[in-house]
């Protein structure tokens, strides 16, 4: 081969690395930036905007020791129907059956939690945000 076919093959090589890189770029956030959250609010699911289907979750990931009110659409959800993770510090919810909310309806929900430390010094706080379900 000459050296002139060696050049071609490696200018087409970084061509399409990056094409690559552009385009994993450009998808990998495709819903803007992550929130800043309040501490100590490690996480939450779905994030502010975001827009999901309707079989979603809600997720909160607070420190362990904190104890959550969630109130979903201006409705306080009971606490027995929250789960937690005590090794984690994850509060899980969703719609169904036997819950204050049979499924999401499509369109914007409005999400509230209220946090406070369940041990230890006092540390409440409270975050707000919105998503669509579709």
């Amino acid at each position: 081969m000459h050296p002139r076919t060696y050049r071609l093959i490696y200018a087409a090589l970084a061509a399409a690395l990056a094409v690559t890189v552009v385009f994993a770029m450009l998808l990998s956030n495709q819903q803007g930036e992550a929130p800043d959250l309040p501490t100590p609010l490690e996480a939450i699911t779905p994030g502010p905007n975001e827009q999901v289907l309707r079989q979603a979750f809600l997720q909160i990931d607070l420190p362990i020791g904190y104890e959550i009110e969630l109130i979903v659409d201006n409705f306080a959800i009971p606490a027995d129907e929250i789960g937690y993770v005590a090794g984690t510090g994850v509060f899980t919810w969703s719609p169904g059956e036997g819950r204050s909310f049979l499924e999401w309806t499509p369109g914007p929900h409005e999400i509230l939690v209220r946090w406070k430390t369940s041990v230890g010094l006092p540390d409440p706080g409270e975050f707000s945000w919105t998503f669509r379900t579709y």
